[in-house]
């Protein structure tokens, strides 16, 4: 009976508490739109890419895609994104041409009219990191849908 009773306690504050899993539409609204630049995986040989992301805001929530122009990674749905505390992170996953998984966890912070990202990821078993800065190309939709 006391395990059970703890169990109902512990999961009622959780409830109450913890991190905020969501910001609210107008926190989300400087984020939405189309973002285009430099990406560079800094421990690699590979070249500077263009890489453009596209935010908008459905149920309350940032979603959009991640793509490079004219390179292996295509154009990918974005995982995992969360913004707080002004951090916005998210994840792509992809298989490479050369059939690798590809993995980018990208963290990126609005600085004036830029967003600047470092992002970490894997590319089959080699690991890689590197910087990404962008500029806000054009607006985009935040409706709360």
């Amino acid at each position: 009976m006391r395990y059970i009773f703890f169990l109902l306690a512990v999961l009622s504050l959780m409830g109450c508490g913890g991190a905020r899993q969501t910001a609210t539409v107008p926190e989300l609204q400087p984020w939405v739109g189309t973002w285009q630049g430099k990406g560079i995986r800094e421990n690699r040989m590979d070249p500077v890419r263009d890489w453009t992301l596209t935010l908008e805001v459905r149920n309350n929530r940032l979603t959009g895609h991640f793509q490079d122009n004219g390179g292996e990674m295509g154009k990918q749905n974005l995982n995992k994104v969360r913004l707080q505390d002004g951090l916005l992170t998210f994840q792509l996953n992809f298989e490479s041409a050369r059939g690798l998984q590809v993995t980018y966890r990208h963290e990126a912070r609005l600085r004036g009219d830029k967003i600047l990202s470092v992002f970490q990821g894997r590319e089959g078993g080699r690991s890689f990191e590197g910087k990404w800065e962008a500029v806000k190309i054009a607006e985009g939709n935040a409706a709360a849908n």
